[in-house]
């Protein structure tokens, strides 16, 4: 047993991209004696605080650092949290350089190994934002020992082009996401759908995630077929919009929107196509997820074509109208093909758990 402790610096512990990928890692890496904690910066409670507290896991709520007015004054709390606490080895996942500087301050503080992995390739927050965002892309370069990226695009996005950059995949627990005929018709049958043509949509109810284009396609999908379901799977603050403009739409009756689930992969089995229309993406965990269980993607141009692993994903750029969309999505959607081959094709391409975490434990030195 390794026997070592890993703290990860985080907002809150909810099912977003960044998070879920960590408690992939945790679950694969406390088996052999690696524990992660988790100091957290926001107040409300997280969906993985309970099963993070029953691997062994600390949290450590330090929330009263955002509260203070000046950024100097904050970063001067974290150093010190660091200096109190005395942890060898540190990750921050991230796609602002203002949060790297967390990670000076742990080297500062003398922590042996602090890794920072970018999450993402822009910060939704405007063009002039992300320009001075690359700007400054020395703060996290000289903040980290070690740089992690999902994709190159979200590396060069953080980190600059010319700097070494360990891309650290967003890997899946590939045995869960074998398809099943039997789950899906199971599955069909809970949430009401019959034999419906289904989309899916799985993330964060955030500007990013582009969900009123996403309806707006799913409206011209129901005058294709009137009876089509759209399945939500989600938090976030603009949920109460997304809500008024459904029933604007007039589509209340065709959508089903759940918050979190923990059944996502036998969700993803039920599905006939999922749509994924988001402005940027660093590398997006579901539409891995999807190609695992052979469910065809079609998402926006503005997402790395990296993601494309497989045959099932296409793309369409944003400027083309609801309705290309809608057409694609419907043919996609009704191709047949055998949904038991992508689990392999996934695990050749090195996208299984377990191989990404013993490629994390190298690059970390533990």
């Amino acid at each position: 047993m390794c026997n070592k402790r890993i703290l990860c610096i985080v907002d809150v512990m909810n099912a977003g991209g960044a998070e879920t990928m960590l408690m992939k890692l945790y679950r694969q890496l406390v088996t052999q004696g690696i524990q992660f904690d988790f100091a957290v910066l926001g107040d409300e409670d997280g969906c993985y605080d309970n099963e993070i507290l029953r691997l062994g896991g600390m949290i450590y709520n330090i929330s009263y650092l955002r509260k203070r007015r000046f950024p100097l004054w904050r970063l001067y709390g974290v150093f010190n949290f660091f200096r109190k606490y005395r942890y060898e080895y540190v990750l921050i996942p991230t796609s602002r350089c203002y949060r790297a500087m967390y990670g000076l301050m742990a080297r500062l503080s003398g922590t042996k190994c602090v890794a920072i992995r970018s999450t993402n390739s822009s910060t939704c927050m405007g063009k002039y934002y992300d320009y001075i965002e690359k700007k400054v892309q020395f703060i996290p370069r000289i903040s980290s020992h070690i740089r992690f990226a999902p994709s190159k695009i979200a590396g060069t996005f953080l980190f600059g082009d010319k700097t070494n950059v360990n891309i650290l995949k967003n890997g899946v627990n590939l045995k869960d996401y074998v398809f099943s005929k039997s789950i899906r018709e199971k599955k069909r049958y809970e949430l009401g759908i019959g034999n419906k043509f289904a989309v899916v949509h799985v993330g964060r109810f955030s500007k990013q995630k582009n969900h009123i284009f996403l309806l707006k396609v799913f409206k011209n999908i129901l005058k294709i077929n009137g009876e089509a379901m759209l399945v939500l799977i989600g938090t976030g603050e603009l949920w109460p919009e997304i809500k008024i403009q459904i029933d604007k739409l007039n589509i209340t009756g065709n959508v089903i929107h759940f918050n979190n689930r923990y059944d996502v992969p036998q969700i993803l089995m039920a599905m006939d196509i999922m749509i994924f229309p988001s402005l940027f993406e660093g590398m997006p965990n579901v539409v891995i997820e999807s190609q695992a269980t052979g469910l065809p993607c079609l998402i926006s141009d503005a997402i790395t074509c990296e993601c494309m692993i497989t045959d099932i994903v296409k793309m369409l750029p944003l400027a083309d109208n609801y309705e290309q969309w809608a057409n694609l999505a419907w043919e996609m959607g009704r191709k047949s093909i055998d949904r038991t081959s992508y689990v392999t094709l996934l695990k050749h391409e090195g996208y299984n758990i377990s191989d990404i975490a013993e490629y994390f434990k190298k690059c970390m030195g533990l």
